[in-house]
């Protein structure tokens, strides 16, 4: 504290700017912008921290372990982990496992019919004899030295091999799913797809997991609330039961999330955009898959969308209007009651209505004690 002289002799001041900063303090603590709330959103997409570190030293492990296979070419994490589009809760990860074509040169072609079922069962094989209970790579799982974690229990999917480590209904546990493949002549990979009611028979179908990689490191480049504002949407999906797969979400948002916008601009384009752009037929970006979920249904995705699109275009609108809690608040009826609220509140802004299980939000408008001031339109 600074000490002054005056009539009444020594007395004690406030140091200089100490009285405007608290002024600043209190009227921050009093509102909230979009962009905040958004920030303040992320800690509740994102995945828990430790989860994430020990989801990453798991894959490191398996991917380690893969590679020291000679009949491998390469193993590599994908899905979105790989991506870093995941979201919480981070329930598995997946690898991908590349075999050298010359030496299994039966495998990749979609008119030898057995070979898919048996690039899994060797895939499974492998894992158990590298990291399964007295295996020879199980040191990577515990770099300690200890042997206690193993892969306990493997089980062949239609693409891929579920491994577990964790016994079942522990708190926090996931998977790694590896996917065996070979590289296809021209582009992209052969994957094998299993046939599900004869283990013993399936195809083989093309694919290419390392151009979706690479398609979302292109948008983040441009753009550094891409990947966050993609996590944001596979939220909504799940909280508004849309009905979307996570990947579905994410490719959507290829064609659909703009790279140069500011952030609640860009959500709101997304959604104006994706209710239109939403179908069946919606396809893998590299060309080789076809459609990514062809069960999907449009009519209820679109209705969703809809929704959100219409509380997006009033966020956008009161935050140009210098409503930033109003703005916050509609934001608020699209992600829900985990997205913050101003600390003034919403004043029954966000209504939550259930019907037949699914959650929906209305958004009221605020009495305003003096008329809107008209701007230009914000999508312009």
């Amino acid at each position: 504290m600074a000490r002054t002289l005056g009539r009444g002799g020594a007395r004690t001041v406030t140091p200089l700017g100490q009285s405007w900063r608290q002024r600043d303090e209190r009227k921050r603590a009093r509102s909230m912008t979009p962009e905040t709330a958004f920030k303040r959103f992320e800690i509740t997409v994102n995945a828990d921290p430790d989860q994430l570190t020990e989801a990453r030293l798991r894959r490191d492990a398996f991917v380690k372990a893969l590679n020291s296979e000679e009949v491998v070419e390469r193993a590599r994490a994908i899905g979105s982990l790989a991506r870093k589009t995941q979201k919480a809760p981070l329930n598995d990860v997946d690898i991908l496992m590349v075999y050298d074509a010359s030496e299994r040169p039966d495998w990749g072609s979609d008119a030898i019919n057995g070979t898919s079922a048996e690039a899994l069962e060797e895939t499974a094989t492998r894992i158990k004899d590298l990291l399964g209970p007295g295996g020879s790579k199980v040191h990577l799982l515990n770099p300690d030295g200890s042997d206690d974690l193993t892969v306990r229990l493997v089980h062949r999917k239609r693409h891929s091999v579920k491994c577990f480590l964790d016994q079942a209904g522990e708190e926090d546990a996931f998977t790694v799913d590896v996917v065996p493949a070979i590289n296809h002549p021209y582009v992209g990979l052969w994957i094998p797809e299993r046939n599900i009611d004869d283990q013993d028979a399936g195809t083989w179908i093309r694919s290419n997991p390392e151009y979706l990689i690479q398609a979302v490191k292109d948008r983040q480049g441009r753009w550094d609330h891409w990947i966050p504002s993609v996590r944001a949407l596979k939220f909504w999906n799940d909280e508004s039961k849309a009905g979307m797969t996570s990947l579905y979400v994410e490719i959507l948002a290829l064609s659909t999330l703009p790279t140069n916008e500011f952030r609640p601009q860009a959500l709101q384009r997304f959604f104006q955009s994706a209710e239109w752009e939403v179908s069946a037929d919606l396809s893998d970006p590299a060309g080789l898959c076809g459609a990514i979920q062809p069960d999907l249904d449009v009519d209820h995705a679109r209705k969703r969308l809809s929704e959100a699109a219409e509380h997006a275009r009033e966020a956008v609108i009161a935050e140009a209007d210098n409503r930033a809690d109003d703005a916050v608040c509609a934001w608020r009826a699209i992600f829900g009651t985990e997205f913050p609220e101003p600390p003034s509140g919403c004043n029954g802004m966000v209504a939550a209505a259930v019907t037949a299980g699914v959650a929906t939000t209305t958004v009221a408008a605020r009495p305003r004690s003096e008329p809107r001031r008209v701007k230009d339109s914000p999508q312009g």
